[in-house]
């Protein structure tokens, strides 16, 4: 087991400035497929552009999605 101390004097140091997100597997995959379809850089983007209603227009059924 892993002392709470040492989790928490790990994680702020490798992931200070950061906060972690619990979302389900399935909303994580639907996260993901959406910003890569929109080519959106980072998760802050995504979030971001969701939250501020400038998320991009869907892209139309059967058009070609940008990948990795």
């Amino acid at each position: 087991d892993l002392p709470a101390g040492l989790w928490h004097s790990l994680t702020a140091r490798y992931f200070g400035g950061t906060r972690w997100l619990r979302v389900s597997r399935e909303a994580h995959d639907d996260l993901a497929a959406y910003r890569d379809r929109h080519a959106l850089a980072d998760w802050d983007t995504t979030v971001r552009a969701l939250l501020d209603g400038t998320a991009p227009v869907p892209a139309p059924e059967g058009a070609a999605a940008w990948t990795r």
